[in-house]
């Protein structure tokens, strides 16, 4: 048996925020309702998304904002394929029709 020196496996350090030229090519669609806001995101990027912070806001039928909300969550979604999150929310009874947002996209950059 020969002793050999055996590198480390590359780890990877914290996720870093997408570029913005990644970032604006996730998309997707999601509703509220039964308490929850749950939908689907499509990662057009190149980088692997690790997190997701969303903004919601919950309108009211004259159009008013009933509550707007930020939501942070865990998620596995690889360059260009679609995940789907799901998040309990509370409030939402009544609500008439929901804006949101990205806020913030975290991730690496896939391996070549």
């Amino acid at each position: 048996m020969l002793n050999r020196w055996v590198p480390e496996p590359a780890r990877r350090g914290d996720p870093e925020p997408l570029p913005l030229a990644e970032r604006i090519l996730l998309t997707g669609n999601a509703t509220l309702g039964y308490g929850f806001f749950s939908g689907k995101v499509y990662n057009g990027s190149s980088w692997q998304v690790t997190e997701i912070t969303f903004s919601v806001g919950a309108l009211e039928k004259d159009g008013s904002e009933r509550w707007r909300r930020q939501f942070r969550h865990s998620v596995t979604i690889a360059p260009l394929t679609t995940g789907s999150f799901s998040l309990r929310v509370t409030g939402e009874e009544g609500v008439k029709s929901t804006v949101w947002s990205l806020v913030a996209v975290l991730g690496y950059p896939a391996q070549r």
